[in-house]
């Protein structure tokens, strides 16, 4: 199917609507430049690549990209009783620890971790270390109501069982 060129006439749209679009249209220009590609293909190669595209009888399935995680480790779970275990007294139960270093979504993930970290250091309960974990504890502290909330979570479990 052709690629489409419509778009809804300018005048359908809410002016607000053609604001913010003008102003990203605007920053993209400024901020990306475009440039022409040259092709790595000489014509010949071009040819017999799209005669090949063309081939009905040639099936390429794509390639989705795994995703598949690069380690996974387990912490035990020692606070667990023996009898407990997936293979009691033989094998613990663990909680994963999934290490995803160099993995397809790594470079992902460091990007949205790059663009949200300024905005989530200036949220109120940000905790930068453990030190501020162990100074936000004390009452009248930032972190205290969370601390609070789980701490009453975990009474009223053992209290009502």
């Amino acid at each position: 199917m052709p690629e489409s060129d419509w778009s809804p006439p300018i005048a359908s749209l809410l002016p607000e609507a053609v604001k913010l679009i003008s102003q990203d249209l605007n920053y993209l220009d400024k901020e990306f430049k475009f440039v022409e590609t040259v092709p790595n293909l000489n014509a010949d190669e071009t040819k017999a690549l799209k005669e090949l595209m063309m081939n009905n009888n040639i099936v390429i399935k794509p390639d989705k990209g795994s995703s598949i995680s690069q380690e996974v480790l387990f912490a035990p779970k020692i606070h667990k009783e023996p009898e407990k275990w997936s293979k009691p007294h033989e094998i613990h139960p663990g909680r994963p620890i999934v290490s995803n270093c160099g993995s397809e979504t790594y470079y992902t993930a460091e990007f949205i971790d790059h663009h949200l970290h300024p905005l989530s250091i200036r949220h109120q309960s940000y905790i930068k270390d453990t030190y501020d974990f162990i100074k936000g504890t004390a009452m009248g502290k930032k972190f205290t109501p969370a601390y609070a909330n789980i701490f009453m979570a975990k009474w009223e479990a053992g209290a009502l069982s």
